[in-house]
Order: C-alpha cells, then structure tokens, then sequence
C-alpha cells in the first residue's frame, strides 16, 4: 500500500512520512551536497565570481569590525556588508529598533514582552503574503486543509452538475467505460501501462485537434489518460497484474460501484486533496528537471490559488503570479545548470501549478496568445473558473491589519 506524503511515517517519528522518512528516501548521493556545490552556492549566495574575491570582502569586512570596542557588536552582518541581508538579519534589526529605549527589571520581563511582539509579528497579515500572516504560511505549507481553515475551507455543498464537466472526471469517467465495455478487464503491456490501441482511444476521444496527442499511443507520453490511471490504482477502484510480457487490469468492485455512483462531488473533493498532497508533483517532470527544490511549489499550493483567486480573476499571464510568488518566497531557487535559462523557471511554475494542477481540476480555464516569448513556447493567459470560486472559501483577505 502506497504510504502518503501527509500519513504518518511509518518509522514511529510522529511526523508526517513527507517531512521525515521521504526526504531521507529522496536523497542520494547523485544530490547530495559536495565541495563543488557548496562552493557554487556560498558564491552565488554572496554575490561574488570567484573565491579570490570572497576572501577579498571576508577581509575587508573582519578589517572593519576590529574598529569596535570589545564587547561591542558590529553595526553591520557580513552579508549586509555584502549588501545582501538576509531574512535573519531584517529580522534581527527590527527586534533591535523594537527593543531601543526599553528597560527591564529581568530576563522574564524581557522574554515576555519578546514573547509578545513576535507572537503579534507572526499572526498579523503582511503585504507580501497579500494578507496572510506568517504563522498561515508555515501552517499551510506544513498542515492539510481541514488543519488551516482559518485560511480557507472547502465547499463541500457543491452539486454534480458543479463537477460534471471538469477534466479529470471526464477522464476517468470514459476510462472506467472502457473497463466496462470489456467486461472490467483492459490489457496492459510488460511495463504495466495501457496498450497503444487504448491510448490511441482515449485520445482520439479528448484530444482529437490535438496535433501531438492526436497521434500519441504511448501511456507514459499522454499525461491525462496517465493521471487518470494512478488516481485509479492509488484509490484501489482497479488491480493491475503485469509479467515479462503482457498484463491485465482489472475493475476492482468498489470500481464497478463507482461506475453507478451519483455522488460525483465527493470523489471530485478527494482527487483534488490527492493531487494537492499525496501526487508527487516534481515526479511528473522530464528527468532533467526533476529538482527537489521543485517540490516547494506544491508545498505552498495553497498560497498559489490565494494568488490566483486575487490576481486571475480575469485573464493575465504566468509571469504575474510567478512575480507575485516570488515577492512572497524570495529564497526559491532550484538548482539549475548554465545550461537552461532562467525564464523556464516560472514556466516550470506554471506547468505544476496550473496545466497540471489546476486545469484538470476545472479551476482555470487558460488561452492562447499568438505572440511567443521563444520559438519553442507560447505565451498563454490564464484565469480561476466559476468552479474556483465556488469552491473555495477564502477565509483571509488583504485588510487594514496588514504590515
């Protein structure tokens, strides 16, 4: 049984199996960290070419701090004499202007009111994050939705009609169809995938203006019909048995139930918490793009259909929400080779987040635009459907209490 990246981790830490055990599975030695990295990323994070140069400001900076008295702390971190502060030391400053002029009788008196204004800090809104506070943020990267409802709660009075056309549960409705023509049982190849004459089907059947995917008759090359064939393996609606050289797949009952099931919303509302919590999105990714540090986009999913929700009410473009994204996370950086420019970055964004994510879902609806940014890839303008903002009640808002 597949254990599920917000389960409990089955080593008895107490903690979710994805914040334990599966990053430890996720490392290897092929990522891990070496002295080239390490050296690449302490360059990259000091804004500096070369080691040569690094010693150089090292030296300037110790040459400036031995001007200060003993006992005496400098005015300035190295990395603010880099002109490069980080989040730690705004962070530090500001706790330094909050205590300026204060006097306290004891170490208590002072935790206390420390105490205080960093728990005020943390639960105000701030403008980055459009109005949620920072205790939000880690809760919502950490938590399941039903854990920060103080955000946003789902609508779990919605109607079938409110789902009938939604992407995924076409997908999957034509799928168990077909399971059904053939007596509950579809052939598989060695590898356990369905057999080109299925795919070729199925995607005559969605895709047939499609160019690519019109002529497709590998599973693993169209990503729909994909999907849909873990959702059922992972819900245990089918049995896939395959050997060296065939397969079989078999409609399971609780799958033929499903079949005459009317209660569509439900199953809609537990594939949307699988694709946002258990689906591992980086896994989905062309192997050179495969970075853990991907996987911090669907960590933070839910503050990006809080972006959605405020910036694509009607139509706009990646870089908007990217930029938006950005403002809020400006530590995101995924490891990325020379190779591959930087304007693919929100483009990777955008694929996990919204053509991945959220269009089989039926939460946005996107268009294309006849400009290009590059020969390979066209613009595309986007934004959230009825079903988004029926779906979702946003619990937070941008107001008067916002930093």
């Amino acid at each position: 049984m597949k254990i599920g990246r917000n389960d409990p981790c089955p080593c008895g830490s107490g903690k979710k199996y994805k914040l334990c055990c599966l990053k430890i599975e996720n490392s290897s030695p092929s990522t891990g960290m070496n002295a080239e990295s390490i050296v690449n990323d302490l360059l990259a994070n000091s804004g500096v070419s070369s080691l040569d140069e690094f010693d150089e400001k090292l030296q300037e900076y110790q040459k400036s701090i031995e001007q200060y008295p003993g006992g005496t702390n400098p005015s300035q971190t190295f990395m603010e004499h880099l002109d490069r502060p980080n989040l730690a030391t705004n962070t530090i400053n500001n706790i330094h202007q909050v205590l300026d002029g204060h006097e306290f009788s004891s170490k208590k008196e002072a935790d206390f009111f420390l105490n205080n204004y960093m728990s005020q800090q943390n639960n105000r809104g701030i403008e980055d994050f459009l109005g949620i506070s920072p205790s939000q943020m880690q809760r919502i990267s950490q938590r399941d939705l039903e854990d920060i409802e103080d955000v946003v709660m789902l609508n779990r009075e919605l109607t079938n009609k409110d789902v009938a056309s939604v992407p995924i549960m076409q997908y999957l409705d034509y799928l168990l169809s077909l399971y059904k023509e053939n007596c509950y049982t579809l052939e598989l190849t060695a590898k356990g995938n369905y057999r080109p004459y299925l795919v070729k089907k199925f995607n005559a059947h969605f895709f047939a203006d499609d160019k690519y995917l019109g002529k497709v008759d590998r599973e693993d090359k169209s990503w729909a019909l994909g999907l849909a064939h873990t959702i059922l393996l992972d819900f245990m609606y089918i049995e896939d048995r395959s050997n060296k050289n065939s397969g079989k797949s078999r409609l399971k009952s609780a799958g033929v139930f499903l079949l005459t099931e009317d209660h569509r919303v439900d199953f809609y509302l537990d594939i949307l918490e699988y694709l946002l919590y258990d689906l591992d999105w980086v896994d989905q990714l062309r192997e050179d793009f495969k970075f853990e540090e991907f996987s911090q986009i669907q960590n933070s999913a839910v503050f990006s259909l809080y972006l959605l929700k405020k910036l694509a009410a009607k139509f706009t473009d990646r870089e908007t929400i990217y930029d938006a994204y950005i403002k809020a996370f400006p530590d995101f950086d995924p490891t990325w080779d020379s190779e591959k420019p930087l304007l693919l970055i929100p483009i990777v964004y955008h694929l996990l987040l919204v053509e991945n994510f959220c269009i089989p879902l039926g939460l946005v609806e996107q268009k294309e635009c006849e400009n290009t940014i590059t020969e390979y890839v066209t613009e595309e303008l986007f934004k959230t459907t009825k079903l988004f903002s029926k779906l979702f009640k946003w619990q937070v808002e941008k107001g008067d209490t916002i930093a």
